[in-house]
């Protein structure tokens, strides 16, 4: 991962990323992280993408679409943009879940 992306790609709670902090993020979506909860498989299938992780991301989408049928990156794109997450965090999360295989 190149030192710009990480010193710019916002995650979790909109904090910037520094060294290491895409693996910080996964670790607190980890501790956090719910089975039943499509959110939580959300953060992970656009935190894993920047990892080289995409098959366990694909994973985490599979599970979202079981748990919220139809879900689609527009969704998850409005469900961000309504907690005013900045556009530049939720392009980042889009390719992520594109590479990761969500439904636009």
């Amino acid at each position: 991962m190149s030192g710009a992306l990480m010193a710019k790609l916002p995650i979790g709670d909109g904090h910037v990323l520094v060294e290491n902090g895409v693996v910080s993020a996964l670790d607190a979506f980890r501790q956090a992280f719910v089975e039943q909860l499509w959110l939580s498989h959300l953060q992970m299938a656009y935190t894993l993408p920047f990892l080289d992780r995409t098959d366990e991301a694909k994973a985490h989408v599979a599970s979202i679409l079981k748990l919220s049928p139809g879900f689609t990156i527009r969704e998850a794109d409005a469900y961000y943009a309504m907690w005013c997450f900045p556009q530049p965090y939720r392009e980042k999360m889009r390719g992520a879940l594109r590479k990761a295989g969500l439904p636009h």
